[in-house]
C-alpha cells in the first residue's frame, strides 16, 4: 500500500507499507523522501520518528539536491549520436512508452493521466531511457572502444554492457571491458575518457601512480580535468 504525508520541512513524502519490514527506513530519491514501514505503523509514530531524525534526513536531501532531475513536456535530452524528446501522449493507457523513430531520435511519451511531478513517474522515465541506451552503446560506443583500442595498441578480450549509474566502467581480470549503458548519455569526450581509463586497466589492474600516468598519456595530459568534469556532470536521468 502506498500513500503520502505532507511535512512542514520536507514537503510531500511518499510512504510504502511493506509486509516484510520491521522498522521504518528512509531514502532520498530525486529530492524527495521515501519512507518504507511495517503494517500497523500509526501516523503519530511516523511523525515522531521524522522529528527525531530531522537533521539526518535534511542531510540526506541535501546530498540529493545536486543530482535531482525533473522532466517536462517538450524536453529534449541529448545522447551520443542523437536526442531524446519527451512529450505527452494522447493514448491514455497509463504507461510510459519509448520508441526510436530513427537511429538518432528516441521519443518518450507520457500519458495524460500521469504527472511529471510524481517521483515514481520520474523513476519510470529514467529507467526507460536508461534501458534504451543499451542499443546506443552497441551502435555508437562500441565502435569508439574498438577505434581507441586500435589507436592505443591495446588488446582486450571482450566487451560487455552493464546497467550502473555509479559504476560506469570496469575491466575484469580477464581483460573484458565493461561499460554501463548509461555512458551513452555523456558527451563524447567523457565517453572517450572512460574508455581510456578502462583500457589502461589492461596494463595496470589497480589505481597506482603508474596507472594514472598511463591514463594521462592516453588522454593527452587531461586525466585530472576530465575526471573532475565527469564527477560534476549533471545527469539528465535519476541516479
Amino acid at each position: 500500500m502506498k500513500f503520502y504525508l505532507d511535512d512542514r520541512q520536507f514537503g510531500r513524502m511518499f510512504i510504502t507499507v511493506r509486509r516484510n519490514m520491521k522498522n521504518i527506513s528512509f531514502i532520498a530519491k530525486n529530492g524527495v523522501l521515501h519512507i518504507s514501514l511495517p503494517p500497523g505503523t500509526t501516523k503519530e509514530f511516523i511523525e515522531k520518528v521524522i522529528d527525531e531524525k530531522r537533521e539526518r534526513l535534511a542531510e540526506m536531501l541535501g546530498r540529493q539536491s545536486a543530482t535531482a532531475v525533473a522532466f517536462h513536456d517538450g524536453q529534449v535530452i541529448p545522447y551520443h549520436g542523437g536526442a531524446i524528446t519527451i512529450s505527452r501522449s494522447v493514448r491514455d493507457d497509463g504507461y510510459v512508452h519509448a520508441k526510436f523513430l530513427s537511429p538518432g531520435e528516441l521519443r518518450v511519451t507520457i500519458p495524460p493521466n500521469l504527472s511529471f511531478d510524481d517521483p515514481e513517474v520520474t523513476g519510470l522515465i529514467s529507467q526507460l531511457i536508461s534501458k534504451q541506451m543499451e542499443y546506443v552503446v552497441y551502435k555508437n560506443v562500441m565502435p569508439m572502444l574498438e577505434a581507441l583500442a586500435a589507436e592505443l595498441s591495446v588488446k582486450y578480450n571482450d566487451f560487455e554492457i552493464g546497467r550502473g549509474m555509479r559504476k560506469l566502467g570496469h575491466c575484469t581480470k580477464n581483460d573484458v571491458i565493461q561499460l554501463s549503458r548509461n555512458v551513452a548519455l555523456l558527451p563524447e569526450h567523457l565517453i572517450r575518457y572512460l574508455i581510456c581509463h578502462e583500457l589502461a586497466h589492461i596494463t595496470y589492474k589497480n589505481h597506482s601512480p603508474a596507472f594514472h600516468a598511463l591514463v594521462n598519456t592516453y588522454t593527452a595530459g587531461r586525466e585530472k580535468a576530465l575526471e573532475a568534469e565527469l564527477r560534476a556532470f549533471a545527469w539528465p536521468i535519476q541516479r
